[in-house]
């Protein structure tokens, strides 16, 4: 993919799945553009890339953050783990416009092994490393 392609949009680039998949694309070359409810939280370390201000809940706000993109990176997770009524719902949003304007999306299966202070380590777990976001980005 030549360099003009690759241009994402990172949906929670706030939290931990979507701040480490920003940066770990930036370091392959892409140009990082997220949307955000309130711009103010941007991580200091994105300081400069292209934030655009909307919700992830609302169609039209997903649609014209989208806008030259060819990857869009969902990382979005509701407050208080309310999956039922606000997850779904919001990964919906993004599947649709991802599929209505071409685009390959990434969705974490599992938020849960991103961030090492809120896991319980067995004896076999498998430990969780950058390696698997690498072998997605390039």
């Amino acid at each position: 993919m030549d360099s003009k392609n690759k241009r994402v949009l990172i949906l929670g680039i706030s939290g931990t799945f979507g701040r480490y998949v920003a940066q770990a694309l930036e370091d392959k070359g892409w140009q990082v553009k997220t949307m955000m409810r309130d711009v103010k939280k941007l991580p200091i370390q994105f300081e400069g890339i292209e934030v655009v201000q909307g919700d992830a809940s609302n169609y039209y706000d997903v649609k014209l953050a989208t806008k030259g993109v060819t990857m869009l990176v969902y990382g979005v997770n509701p407050a208080n783990y309310d999956w039922e009524n606000k997850a779904l719902p919001w990964l919906d949003v993004s599947a649709r416009v991802a599929e209505e304007q071409g685009l390959t999306i990434i969705f974490p299966g599992n938020i849960y092994n991103y961030n090492p202070d809120r896991i319980v380590w067995y004896e076999n777990t498998d430990g969780q490393g950058t390696f698997g976001a690498e072998q997605i980005i390039t």
